[in-house]
């Protein structure tokens, strides 16, 4: 059974401002601070290794800044990896983790518009991978508009060349202000067997409850 960590207090922020209609200014403070840009990762989480070393893996998140969208799917995004919450991460944003070796599904939550409803619904988008010690991944949280579908987030491997090219949008935070990308120079990119194809992901496995653009099973 998918487990869904429970909403951020941006997420209720967000939702209030929208549906309650407040006022102008407050509203808009509201907005304001779900979307200054800034990094949180869970120090408790089991796979997380204390500091950079041949044994663990450096794990960049990238983040920039897209084509304006709407609130809930402009705030801030969870990245869940092995079923545990590993960070939070705003727009226009980009960190530095250390992984211990392993594999595990990476999961990106947000809130979205979907499917004509007046409240926000939970979506995911997932990928696995394979963090191998002494390699270097650069993963950019990118943004799929679906339309009617909503907004989505997806785990996707990129380049250094990508990396530098994605971060013109995104400062850095917590370790990556030590190890900024642009400085980085001839980092081999992992294997391709470090990382599996995206998933298709289906209306009804996004939210079971919502009958939209169900198709009949033949």
């Amino acid at each position: 059974m998918n487990r869904q960590p429970p909403r951020r207090a941006n997420d209720a922020l967000l939702e209030n401002a929208m549906t309650r209609r407040l006022p102008a200014w407050p509203a808009l403070l509201v907005l304001l601070v779900a979307l200054t840009g800034c990094a949180t990762i869970n120090d408790k989480h089991p796979q997380l290794a204390p500091g950079p070393g041949p044994d663990v893996a450096s794990v960049y998140f990238i983040r920039p800044v897209p084509t304006f969208t709407h609130p809930y799917a402009d705030a801030a995004v969870t990245i869940e990896y092995q079923g545990e919450p590993l960070l939070n991460l705003a727009e226009g944003a980009y960190t530095l983790v250390y992984l211990k070796p392993g594999k595990g599904k990476l999961r990106i939550y947000n809130n979205t518009l979907y499917t004509n409803k007046q409240a926000s619904q939970r979506v995911w988008r997932e990928r696995q991978y394979r963090f191998l010690a002494g390699y270097t991944y650069f993963i950019h949280v990118k943004q799929v508009d679906e339309e009617f579908r909503g907004i989505f987030y997806e785990p996707e491997l990129v380049d250094l060349k990508e990396a530098k090219h994605l971060i013109r949008t995104a400062r850095a935070f917590g370790a990556a202000l030590r190890h900024p990308i642009d400085k980085l120079k001839d980092v081999p990119p992992p294997p391709a067997s470090a990382v599996d194809p995206l998933e298709p992901a289906l209306p009804e496995q996004l939210n079971p409850r919502s009958d939209y653009m169900k198709k009949p099973k033949p």
